[in-house]
């Protein structure tokens, strides 16, 4: 347990770094998909997905309570290096940029298949802003992480997901 709480230490640590650029404040929904299933993913479903002022990525957030089935949450942070127009009449970009992840899933009755996640990942996609405060995405994922689970094992996912956010 005490590893498990390091670990989770150490991501947020790695999350929020001191000194980070400021910038403006989003919040929208977004749908993720893991798309080829090779690794069971919580990764999932429907999210929020976000800006925080004065700290540089965009964060996701994914997550599901539930009393009978599996529970889970898991966070994403990208960095956007790269933010190419593919036709700038419509406000479309290309952009691109590495990530991380982590995910906490935790079986019903805390069984067998619980387990934390953790690694990086590189979004690249397609934005679109029709208007200067709204923003379209999708993107394509590829991640590799850890699996902490009995036993530790490699952990490769290719997520896509699809959102909007409102910029403030």
């Amino acid at each position: 347990m005490k590893k498990l709480l390091l670990v989770v230490v150490v991501t947020f640590a790695a999350l929020f770094p001191a000194g980070a650029q400021s910038g403006a404040v989003a919040v929208g929904p977004v749908y993720s998909l893991n798309v080829l299933g090779i690794t069971s993913s919580p990764l999932n479903g429907l999210g929020i997905t976000g800006k925080i002022p004065g700290i540089a990525p965009v964060f996701g957030f994914n997550f599901s309570f539930s009393s009978t089935a599996a529970n889970f949450l898991g966070l994403t942070s990208d960095w956007v290096l790269y933010n190419q127009p593919i036709y700038q009449p419509w406000n479309i970009n290309f952009f691109m940029g590495p990530g991380v992840y982590t995910s906490i899933y935790v079986a019903p009755a805390f069984g067998p298949t619980s387990r934390f996640d953790l690694g990086l990942r590189i979004p690249f996609g397609v934005n679109w802003t029709p208007v200067k405060f709204l923003e379209f995405f999708v993107d394509a994922t590829p991640a590799f992480g850890i699996t902490f689970h009995d036993p530790v094992t490699p952990g490769w996912l290719f997520q896509a997901e699809a959102g909007a956010r409102v910029w403030f």
